[in-house]
């Protein structure tokens, strides 16, 4: 995939990252919403093709922008750097929209209610929904992605049952597993079922 830029704050190319936006203004105009602010994960890797702790803040019109906290060194015109919430509107001077879309579904009470007096007089929308719908319907590329992923899993799978020994306990079965997965390009996260003589239980092991 040709990214825009190797530390810039987008990593989708150019395509795909103006058909996301188109898609989600679309959504916008649908619901009656002049501009979002989305914080959440999946909605901010959606449009930009990376995770970041911070906001991206999207109207009908213009280039969004992206307020960061972290990581240090994501580049772009639109970047802009904040320590608080409170810094997103005064660091640039924005005029509040007529209705503005937040997560309600994801964010804490306390967070909603630090950001909703960012934008005096705005109606305040419910951001969610309208990331649910943009997303629903996935993209060329996302599709792509997921039948590549279909078929490494596969890959994975079909080798578990050799990669079980007599006598080998749970721990290390998943350790062979995770090591096949990684070479499948796994980065990382993992769910697997075990069972022991107590029940059955289910972690999760990260990177």
């Amino acid at each position: 995939m040709e990214n825009i830029q190797k530390h810039s704050i987008i990593l989708w190319s150019r395509d795909e990252y103006r058909l996301r936006l188109t898609r989600i203004r679309e959504h916008m105009s649908a619901s009656s919403v002049d501009a979002i602010l989305l914080s959440d994960n999946a909605n901010i890797y959606y449009l930009t093709g990376r995770v970041f702790a911070g906001y991206a803040y999207v109207t009908l019109k213009g280039e969004p922008i992206y307020f960061v906290r972290r990581p240090v060194g994501l580049s772009g015109d639109s970047v802009v750097y904040i320590r608080k919430p409170e810094e997103i509107t005064g660091s640039i001077g924005m005029a509040a929209p007529q209705s503005i879309g937040i997560e309600l579904d994801v964010l804490p009470y306390s967070s909603v209610q630090r950001l909703v007096p960012l934008f005096p007089g705005a109606e305040l929308k419910n951001a969610s929904s309208i990331m649910r719908s943009v997303r629903a319907i996935k993209p060329p590329m996302a599709l792509q992605m997921l039948r590549e992923s279909g078929e490494r899993h596969t890959r994975v799978y079909s080798r578990i049952p050799g990669l079980f020994q007599e006598g080998m306990s749970d721990y290390d079965l998943q350790v062979e597993i995770e090591n096949v997965s990684r070479r499948e390009g796994c980065l990382g996260q993992f769910r697997i079922r075990t069972r022991s003589p107590g029940g059955r239980g289910e972690k999760s092991h990260g990177a």
